[in-house]
């Protein structure tokens, strides 16, 4: 938090606690459990139970642009995007339960749910279209546009983005 003086950060000020350290929620596992837990997961993607949802609604404003967050050029060595990362991770983990599991090939399907928003939403069904989907079926990827609430003031006032929109 900045350390200027604002109507803002006086309000935070009033509320301010001591966080508490968050309980570690990491369980030990054997590594026997954990072998059983990664062959269910398996299992589990190869008959089809399994989906990935991206959370693909925020723009890249702080990072200087327009663009949804997964189009940007984070200049990787790769050259990719988060987008296509994600979706080569998709093809791996259908790889893997295939291997395991050769038997479910007609129901080993990894849907790809992606949640854009009213900003995000054109470009990124857009990319996917001009990129070929990274070679994941077009079918077995989902486009779901999030919901809008308007973004109040500590008064409780709504903001507007324009004269006639709601921020």
């Amino acid at each position: 938090v900045s350390t200027q003086s604002t109507g803002f950060q006086e309000s935070l000020n009033h509320h301010e606690a001591t966080p508490k350290p968050w309980p570690s929620i990491q369980p030990s596992l054997s590594p026997h459990e954990k072998a059983s837990l990664h062959q269910n997961g398996l299992e589990r993607l190869s008959l089809g139970q399994l989906a990935v949802v991206l959370l693909a609604g925020g723009q890249g404003t702080r990072l200087g642009t327009d663009l949804p967050k997964g189009m940007f050029n984070f200049e990787l060595r790769s050259g990719k995007t988060l987008y296509q990362l994600q979706a080569e991770r998709i093809i791996k983990l259908q790889s893997l339960a295939l291997k395991a599991f050769p038997q479910n090939k007609s129901t080993c399907i990894i849907p790809w749910l992606v949640m854009t928003s009213e900003a995000t939403d054109a470009e990124t069904k857009k990319f996917f279209s001009e990129n070929n989907y990274w070679n994941i079926p077009k079918e077995n990827v989902f486009f779901f546009q999030q919901d809008m609430v308007p973004c109040l003031d500590l008064q409780g006032k709504v903001l507007l983005a324009t004269k006639t929109t709601i921020a």
